[in-house]
């Protein structure tokens, strides 16, 4: 704030006729900097009390409060969904895009998020409520063997047995560089096919280790 007066100061030094006040205009500054920062960590009313402030401080600025805070806090809440649903915190993580598609409809939710979100929730124990995340993520990317790795799983954990051999099938099929993955994978369609469940709390818990 102090340098930021002093060097407005030393503007209509140089240029008496510039018409600005630098109490005013530091202070504005710094407001939307305030509100940058609680926009991108997802405060969306936060933001929006602080550009407000700003406009006050400064009448020329040129900002749209609710739009500039929605702007920002969107992406944040996406990213705090993701790290909360690898912690396990599945409800608060699918709270978090769910307020982000309601504070922008038109979202656009790129298919890696959807993915962590259906693979996260489904070794955290949440496969059933995570499987339209799932969904979204292969229709983004079909042919993405990765993607329907996790859908794969979430389906064994839901009892889709066909489903979830036909995902694994695609991922070994997609894989051509990690020989130990496909084994795996086949593994589990093995004893998928056996009527086996490959998925016990410590291949779980092992997976979740892996992934992080």
């Amino acid at each position: 704030m102090d340098g930021a007066i002093a060097k407005f100061q030393k503007a209509q030094e140089w240029n008496p006729e510039l018409e600005l006040e630098p109490e005013a205009k530091a202070k504005a500054i710094a407001l939307v900097a305030k509100g940058e920062e609680l926009g991108a960590q997802g405060d969306v009313d936060g933001a929006i009390a602080k550009f407000q402030e700003a406009k006050e401080w400064n009448r020329e600025l040129e900002l749209q409060p609710e739009i500039k805070a929605r702007q920002l806090a969107v992406p944040a809440k996406v990213k705090q969904g993701e790290q909360l649903a690898k912690e396990g915190k599945l409800t608060k993580a699918l709270s978090l895009y769910k307020q982000a598609q309601q504070l922008d409809p038109n979202l656009d939710i790129d298919a890696d998020s959807w993915n962590n979100l259906c693979w996260f929730g489904s070794l955290h124990g949440y496969a059933a409520d995570v499987m339209d995340a799932c969904e979204k993520a292969v229709a983004k990317e079909p042919e993405n063997g990765g993607i329907k790795d996790s859908r794969g799983l979430a389906r064994a954990l839901t009892g889709d047995t066909p489903g979830a051999i036909s995902d694994f099938q695609a991922f070994v099929d997609w894989t051509w560089d990690d020989n130990e993955l496909k084994a795996e994978r086949q593994q589990w369609i093995d004893e998928l096919r056996a009527g086996k469940n490959p998925f016990t709390e410590e291949v779980l818990e092992g997976l979740l280790e892996e992934s992080w």
